[in-house]
C-alpha cells in the first residue's frame, strides 16, 4: 500500500514540479511519480508518468478516441480544491480515467506529494496498479 519516506527525506522547502521535488528528496527524477489532469470532451483524465517523461497526448487521444485534449486549466485545478504541486494519485475525483505509462512498471515504488507541497510519499507500483480502474498504456514520449 503507500508507506512514508523515512523522516529524513522530507522536504525543507515547497516544490511544486518533479524536477523541483526530485532535487530535494536527493533521488533521480525518474522515480518521481508525476500525475496530469486532461480533459477530453466529458473525460477527465489522470495520467501517471515517470517524472523525467512528457506525455504523447496522440496516444491520450487514440486511447479515449477523442479529437480534442488540454491540460486540465489551474483555474479547474482549483475547483478540485488542488494546486499545482499538490496532486497525486490518490487526489484525483472519483469519475476520472487514470491511465498509468508503462515506464513506471520498471520501479517498485516511487515518490509523489502527499497533498502538501513539503511532503512525501512512497508508492508502491503494485498496490497501486492492482486499483481496478487502473489501465497501463504508454503514454510517454519515445525518443
Amino acid at each position: 500500500m503507500i508507506k512514508s519516506f523515512d523522516p529524513k527525506l522530507s522536504l525543507l522547502k515547497e516544490v511544486r514540479t518533479c524536477a523541483e521535488a526530485a532535487k530535494e528528496r536527493g533521488i533521480p527524477l525518474k522515480m518521481e511519480l508525476k500525475t496530469l489532469f486532461l480533459c477530453a470532451d466529458d473525460l477527465l483524465i489522470a495520467a501517471h508518468l515517470r517524472g523525467c517523461d512528457r506525455l504523447n497526448n496522440r496516444s491520450i487521444k487514440r486511447l479515449f478516441k477523442v479529437r480534442n485534449l488540454t491540460f486540465a486549466s489551474p483555474n479547474f485545478i482549483r475547483s478540485l480544491g488542488l494546486e499545482m504541486g499538490r496532486i497525486n494519485p490518490w487526489s484525483v475525483p472519483d469519475h476520472a480515467k487514470h491511465i498509468v505509462d508503462t515506464a513506471v512498471l520498471e520501479e517498485d515504488s516511487m515518490a509523489t506529494n502527499n497533498g502538501t507541497l513539503t511532503g512525501t510519499t512512497l508508492v508502491d507500483i503494485k498496490s497501486f496498479l492492482n486499483q481496478p480502474s487502473i489501465q497501463v498504456h504508454t503514454i510517454r514520449v519515445i525518443v
